[in-house]
């Protein structure tokens, strides 16, 4: 058995969500049963984890675009090894249909991670043509979580029986690995992500200028990109400009800021599957996450939820945390507990019993 996996993602991502779990669980199945036609790569997980060998592109330049320059230019060896024919099943990393054309009759998995560009805040007609069309050809469908099978079924006209739901897993870096990093000296809260408009991060920040005042001390630590002039001018209105940061985090810090946080704070209104939240839990910080998407899928009664667009609620449960040792104890516990049902190793299990029903 032979998985062809093309060069999409891990040309187009050098950190991100998807890339790290297709690295995840490549890295997991046998060595003969897969090969990635990457020609051009910077993506830290492959490379990490030697599932691609080929060049580097402008490691040291960044530019806007860079990531889609790099997938067109990857594109015509993986349809060159695509028409040669010689593996089993291919399974895209992404969701340009170049590959399906080049794969012929070839047997095609599609994984499908979230609904985001079909929902009105966030629509791209590009992006919704090209899914409906891999999702179309798939002989099987892969969601991430249950609630994202649902959105399928809903936004699609597919068959039930060609979806198989199978959840992500998640890693931990031991403690050696970030034991040198200083952790930040006053408390605050963490939020993880990028912060555009369904994730929500306006109502965190109302929520935060509630307690604020209370807690002269506490600050919010966000991680990706700088605020937006838009974003500081939030701030400054809401009297909180001079307690939110901003941290560039590798893998090795992010571990440091889950480790010392009092809290994560998960407010999206949608996900496909929220990787933050099991990476909280495996660094044992307390989580609080919007009662939305697939979140109590995930973590069930190992986090605090509130409703998504209620400020007051959220800053109501953020000080209910904070007043309580015990309670942020109690859900360290159960997240700690509950994160053992997500692991990489039962992922790629799954995909390979998958990929063996098959052929």
């Amino acid at each position: 058995m032979k998985i062809l996996y093309d060069h999409q993602i891990f040309a187009s991502q050098t950190y991100g969500g998807v890339s790290r779990y297709f690295a995840e669980v490549i890295l997991r199945l046998p060595a003969s049963a897969w090969e990635v036609t990457a020609t051009l790569s910077n993506n830290h997980y492959a490379r990490h984890y030697g599932i691609v060998r080929c060049r580097e592109f402008l490691p040291q330049v960044d530019f806007r675009h860079k990531g889609r320059l790099m997938a067109e230019l990857g594109k015509p060896y993986s349809a060159f090894r695509l028409r040669r024919g010689d593996y089993d099943i291919y399974h895209p990393t992404n969701f340009d249909t170049f590959g399906l054309r080049a794969a012929g009759r070839r047997p095609v998995i599609v994984t499908y991670h979230d609904t985001n560009f079909l929902t009105p805040h966030n629509y791209n007609r590009r992006m919704a043509r090209l899914q409906h069309a891999s999702l179309k050809r798939a002989d099987k469908i892969i969601a991430v979580s249950e609630n994202t099978r649902q959105d399928l079924l809903s936004h699609f006209d597919l068959r039930p029986e060609t979806i198989e739901v199978i959840h992500h897993g998640v890693s931990r870096l031991p403690a050696e690995a970030f034991a040198a990093i200083e952790p930040p000296q006053r408390p605050y809260i963490l939020f993880v992500g990028l912060r555009h408009a369904f994730k929500n991060f306006t109502t965190f920040a109302r929520a935060f200028s509630q307690i604020a005042p209370r807690y002269p001390d506490l600050r919010v630590i966000c991680t990706r990109t700088p605020f937006s002039q838009e974003e500081r001018m939030l701030f400054r209105k809401l009297g909180i400009e001079q307690r939110m940061e901003v941290v560039v985090a590798d893998e090795a810090t992010l571990a440091r800021l889950y480790t010392d946080a009092e809290m994560f704070v998960f407010p999206s209104k949608y996900e496909g599957f929220g990787m933050p939240i099991l990476e909280a839990m495996a660094y044992g910080c307390p989580c609080l996450l919007a009662e939305a998407s697939c979140f109590p899928e995930i973590a069930d009664k190992a986090a605090l939820y509130f409703p998504p667009d209620d400020s007051e609620a959220l800053a109501a449960e953020m000080e209910r945390l904070l007043c309580s040792a015990d309670l942020r104890n109690l859900l360290t516990t159960l997240g700690l507990q509950r994160v053992k049902r997500f692991t990489w190793e039962r992922c790629a299990e799954e995909h390979l019993k998958l990929y063996k029903s098959m052929l």
